[in-house]
C-alpha cells in the first residue's frame, strides 16, 4: 500500500522530529543496558566530565571517590541508576545515542552498507544478527527512525 503524501508538510516534519520521543516511553530496559555497556569507559569519562549535572545526578545517593567514577560504572547499582537517568530524559537519550553511533562504527557501517531497502525487507534477520537494541540504536544513528516506513 502506497503512502499518501502529508497534507501539511510542516506538521509532517515536526512529527518526524519527535518520533524518537514518541517511541521513548516504549523502549525496553534491555535497550538501555546494551547502550550503556556498548559505550567505552573512556567515553563515559568524557561524557561525565563535560556534563556535571548528569554526573551529580548519577552520584546522588552513592558514596565513594568521584575520581574513580568510570571504574565504579561497572557496579550494577550505578549502571541501573545511569540507565534510569537516560530513560527519564529524552534529550540525554539522543546525546547518548549519538555517542553510541560513534562508538559502534562496525554496526553503523553494516547498516549503512545494507541500505534502507534491504533493512525493510530483511529486518528480522538483521535484528536476529545484531540484536534488537543495536538495530534500533543504529537506525537512530542513520536517521531511519524519522521515516514512517521504517518505524512500522
Amino acid at each position: 500500500m502506497a503512502l499518501e503524501p502529508p497534507l501539511n508538510t510542516g506538521q509532517s516534519i515536526m512529527k518526524h522530529r519527535h518520533c524518537l520521543k514518541d517511541l521513548h516511553s516504549d523502549i525496553p530496559c534491555a535497550f538501555y543496558e546494551r547502550v550503556v555497556r556498548d559505550i567505552s569507559p573512556q567515553s563515559w569519562h568524557n561524557i561525565l566530565s563535560r556534563n556535571l549535572t548528569l554526573r551529580s545526578s548519577l552520584l546522588k545517593g552513592f558514596s565513594g571517590r568521584k575520581d574513580r567514577l568510570v571504574r565504579r560504572l561497572a557496579q550494577p547499582a550505578l549502571q541501573a541508576h545511569l540507565m534510569n537517568l537516560i530513560r527519564s530524559d529524552f534529550r540525554l537519550l539522543k546525546r547518548i545515542l549519538n555517542v553510541w553511533s560513534r562508538e559502534q562504527p562496525a554496526v553503523m557501517a553494516l547498516l549503512e552498507m545494507l541500505g534502507r531497502s534491504f533493512l525493510l525487507d530483511n529486518w528480522m534477520g538483521v535484528r536476529n544478527y545484531l540484536g534488537p537494541e543495536r538495530l534500533f540504536a543504529g537506525c537512530f544513528g542513520l536517521g531511519h527512525l524519522d521515516e514512517d516506513e521504517m518505524r512500522k
